[in-house]
């Protein structure tokens, strides 16, 4: 049984048990209905300070069902006062966050091995408002909104915990996005964050080709909330579907097209090069992740030569899926492990050979999924295990060929 241990200004202490805690706020049949008057007497009557400790203590989940049983504790729970409280409690576990495009995702919570709806409320600003804005970009505990089917010149940021959400000033150029990643560094209450958008001016341009286009990047910084242009990246084609991931101050995007390949997006020159490595033979369906400062690519091999002799004819018609590495220094990819060949046998059933692979990096784990495939995928880098988790609510209804993973910090102190 779990307790928690809060002092008191005049140097008592009282005991809160957060397990009851829990289960008293996740408890969907009873509700709050089954608390005696002997206890509603004891919650009335504490200072509301004490009461901002008590709180900050319990998971999100419990928090955000406290702000449903009556006005006061909604009113507490979205003070400053509690804000500055909960700021001070280590930061929740990452949730691992599905979206597709529309108002609707879903988030695994894995403190509570569940997953949550989210729905984003209407769009603020007459610039956004359209059916086609999704979840572009995520990073800490931001939502990065836009239009990817059509024009787009402002974005927007949201935090889908407490619903804040603020339009950003207009793109200076771009105006048809093709990809968008963002990065946030802490600094108080308040996230600071960049975020680079590479597209089309929608402008003609005076090549012979009529269907050629240039690309252009802006970079938006909240520090001095402005964008500026930067350098010009490479052909589109060499972008590819992954969605990029920040690492160690740049952004990595996985050419997803053959020849396969990786281009760089340096934040401090604020130039694009493509990185001179050699991706493994045989390899298809590759995906970026960031661990901890480390970058990492999943992928399958499909060549019969990767398969041990050892091996059985139907296991060598399982595609394996790989985990590599990659190593800066010498400018190539390690092998670090490779799925368990009846994981692989389930994970692979449903796909097509070059269905792409939606992954995120949550700490030390690796979330794996497909938009074809109900299963998801986690690979514990520490541990060295492999788990599969509860079927999402997305799966089939809700998932596509848009589908994406990302790792979301849910918070309730921190505005965008």
């Amino acid at each position: 049984m779990a307790w928690t241990k809060i002092r008191l200004n005049n140097n008592k202490a009282i005991m809160i048990n957060q397990a009851a805690c829990d289960s008293r706020t996740n408890d969907d049949d009873d509700g709050m209905d089954s608390i005696n008057d002997e206890e509603v007497n004891l919650w009335s009557g504490l200072p509301e300070d004490l009461m901002d400790r008590i709180f900050s203590c319990l998971p999100l989940t419990s928090i955000l069902h406290l702000r449903c049983v009556c006005k006061r504790w909604n009113s507490l729970v979205q003070s400053k006062r509690f804000q500055t409280a909960l700021a001070r409690v280590s930061s929740p576990r990452p949730w691992f966050i599905l979206c597709t495009m529309g108002r609707t995702s879903c988030c695994y919570d894995p403190s509570t091995n569940k997953w949550h709806i989210i729905i984003r409320g209407p769009n603020s600003g007459r610039s956004i408002l359209s059916p086609c804005i999704s979840i572009l970009a995520v990073s800490g505990s931001f939502l990065c909104l836009g239009n990817q089917v059509s024009e787009c010149k402002v974005l927007s940021i949201c935090n889908p915990i407490t619903k804040s959400q603020r339009n950003l000033p207009r793109m200076l150029q771009v105006s048809l996005i093709h990809k968008v990643t963002m990065i946030t560094y802490p600094e108080s209450n308040k996230k600071w964050y960049k975020i680079m958008v590479s597209g089309e001016s929608g402008l003609p341009t005076m090549r012979s080709d009529p269907y050629s286009y240039e690309l252009l990047t802006e970079l938006y910084d909240s520090s001095t909330d402005s964008w500026k242009m930067c350098g010009r990246p490479l052909p589109e084609a060499k972008f590819g579907s992954d969605p990029g991931v920040w690492c160690n101050d740049h952004l990595y995007y996985c050419i997803t097209e053959l020849p396969y390949g990786v281009v760089v997006f340096d934040l401090k020159t604020e130039s694009w090069v493509e990185l001179r490595v050699q991706m493994p033979s045989s390899l298809s369906s590759p995906s970026l992740v960031e661990c901890r400062g480390r970058l990492l690519m999943i992928g399958r091999l499909s060549n019969m030569d990767q398969i041990s002799p050892a091996a059985d004819q139907t296991e060598s018609n399982i595609p394996r899926i790989i985990i590599w590495e990659l190593d800066v220094r010498h400018k190539e990819w390690v092998e670090i492990v490779r799925v368990p060949t009846e994981i692989c046998r389930d994970f692979s059933v449903p796909l097509e050979i070059y269905a792409p692979f939606v992954c995120s990096g949550l700490g030390n784990h690796i979330y794996i999924t497909t938009h074809r495939n109900p299963n998801v995928l986690v690979y514990d880098l520490w541990k060295n295990t492999w788990q599969w988790l509860p079927s999402d609510p997305f799966f089939p209804r809700r998932r596509d060929f848009h589908l994406l993973g990302f790792a979301l910090e849910p918070r309730l102190d921190h505005c965008p």
